[in-house]
């Protein structure tokens, strides 16, 4: 089992650049033509005198700029040392608690050059669980659901099994707060079998969650002798149009009535999109709709009219076009159609003369603006009959004249 292995393994090759040090030395070491002169033979003797102690100090110079050079390309390789590696080297048999949090949220979807934030952090899991030791306690979590750990303290888990494991996970649309799942977690790392316990957190670093309670949190863990280390896989790129809302605006849909929908696009790219397709879906039904201009930044609402031909409940969705991140493209709605809406008018003022009180009017004005016919059922009841109205499947009810 390898102590060390190097996330940024290419940059080894700066390595090489050590020896410029080296030849600079050597070239400033080429002999000069010598001039003998009086005062020189004093000079000498002085060189003489210290002359150990200039090459020491030459030699810890050379050192020291090899080692600045070194320094700087190890720490671009990104080391990732085990324990258990160390202790393997050194003849021991140390064991420890493994926990990977491996984060699904829907920012993790993010796809740049062909590959989505996710499948990085799943290839780099999949790692991680290669490198652990053999007797190492392994734990492995979603952030979306930190009380359902995938694995939970198990020993000697098989490659091929993580590997299944972890190919099955796919982004959530569940929002991920970090203060929340690290608590949830907090138990799972306290009760870690062995003392030596390391919390792996596999993430794109999107600033959505993030807190500054998460750092009483860390200092607990610390107190703890908890190694936590941060593994970053995201990109800052965040050129996406998002599908943020898609809401019914009419109060009542009835059968055979264009009924009010709006949508909420919002542009997060740097630039104007042009007119574009997306795709409306009513009960499996697809039809195109076209979306207008949209401008950099900006949320753009986009109004939209279905007509629904039966009473009940109906699912419609709009779908973007696909885009660095599909998570967010598509919206679902349930829309209840009614045949029609019952309007009963409560006249505490009643009157036995047809047309005799101010309901009998309203009654009159709702049936000819809207029609008996066209959806709309008005009925009249008086303030005694209450008990009667509440429990009727009235829509609106109306008081008129009741104190």
């Amino acid at each position: 089992m390898s102590a060390l292995s190097f996330l940024g393994a290419p940059w080894l090759w700066g390595l090489a650049l050590v020896s410029i040090p080296v030849i600079i030395h050597l070239l400033f070491r080429r002999r000069f033509r010598r001039v003998e002169w009086a005062p020189m033979r004093y000079l000498k003797l002085a060189i003489e005198r210290h002359r150990r102690r200039i090459r020491l100090e030459q030699l810890l110079l050379l050192l020291l700029r090899m080692a600045v050079i070194a320094m700087l390309f190890l720490a671009l390789a990104r080391p990732l040392m085990h324990a258990h590696g160390w202790g393997s080297w050194l003849g021991g048999s140390l064991r420890g608690s493994q926990l990977v949090i491996l984060d699904d949220s829907l920012s993790m979807g993010y796809i740049v050059d062909g590959r989505s934030a996710l499948d990085r952090a799943k290839t780099l899991a999949s790692s991680l669980f290669e490198s652990f030791g053999p007797k190492d306690r392994l734990s492995l979590v979603l952030a979306s659901k930190p009380e359902q750990p995938l694995l939970r303290e198990v020993v000697r888990v098989s490659s091929e099994e993580v590997r299944l494991l972890i190919d099955g996970i796919e982004p959530t649309g569940v929002f991920v707060s970090w203060l929340s799942t690290l608590q949830a977690l907090d138990g799972l790392v306290s009760s870690g079998v062995y003392p030596l316990r390391e919390v792996t957190l596999i993430t794109d670093l999107r600033g959505v969650g993030w807190s500054d309670e998460l750092a009483d949190l860390a200092s607990g863990w610390t107190g703890q002798n908890v190694n936590v280390r941060i593994m970053d896989v995201g990109s800052r790129d965040s050129f996406n149009v998002t599908l943020e809302d898609f809401k019914l605006v009419d109060r009542l849909t009835l059968v055979n009535t264009p009924t009010r929908i709006e949508a909420h696009v919002h542009n997060t790219t740097g630039q104007e999109i042009g007119e574009t397709d997306a795709e409306l879906i009513v009960d499996g039904k697809a039809s195109t709709v076209r979306l207008p201009v949209l401008p950099p930044g900006d949320v753009t609402r986009v109004p939209l009219y279905v007509t629904l031909g039966e009473a009940g409940d109906h699912r419609l969705s709009l779908k973007l076009p696909d885009d660095a991140m599909d998570g967010d493209n598509q919206r679902w709605l349930i829309v209840h159609a009614k045949e029609r809406m019952n309007v009963v008018l409560v006249d505490g003022e009643p009157s036995a003369d047809p047309l005799g009180g101010e309901a009998d009017f309203l009654a009159l004005a709702l049936s000819t603006g809207f029609g008996q016919g066209d959806g709309f059922h008005i009925g009249i009841a008086t303030d005694t009959e209450w008990d009667t109205v509440l429990a009727s499947d009235a829509d609106l009810i109306a008081l008129t004249n009741v104190t």
